[in-house]
């Protein structure tokens, strides 16, 4: 199974404003490390998260983490992806977290609107 995450400085980010994408693949407990690329989002000017979100989805990912997601994300990701809650964590510990089975699915949306910028 393949899982992205949106990371900034090695922590989990929101898919719109993180820089890069990382992706993992886990296989029988194990996990790698496969694939880092730029975030699409940070080109676009609506609905940024989608264009993260979207491009996980066309690497064959199966599941996001995710430090927050908006209404957009959980409308379009409904039934043909699954979001688990990495708030605040490295993207490490949320891959072994999730790979142990102890990460949180997402249900709903987790910011309303607002955006967090770091410098």
């Amino acid at each position: 199974m393949k899982v992205a995450i949106p990371a900034e400085n090695g922590y989990v980010g929101g898919p719109g404003e993180s820089p890069e994408v990382e992706v993992f693949q886990v296989t029988d407990g194990r996990l790698d490390l496969i694939e880092k690329y730029r975030n699409p989002a940070l080109t676009a000017e609506h609905t940024k998260g989608i264009f993260m979100i979207k491009s996980a989805m066309e690497r064959g990912c199966e599941a996001l983490i995710l430090g927050e997601a908006g209404a957009p994300a959980f409308n379009y990701t409904k039934g043909r992806i699954k979001i688990y809650n990495g708030n605040g964590m490295k993207t490490e510990d949320a891959m072994n977290k999730f790979v142990a089975g102890g990460l949180p699915e997402m249900t709903g949306p987790s910011e309303q609107g607002h955006h967090h910028h770091s410098i």
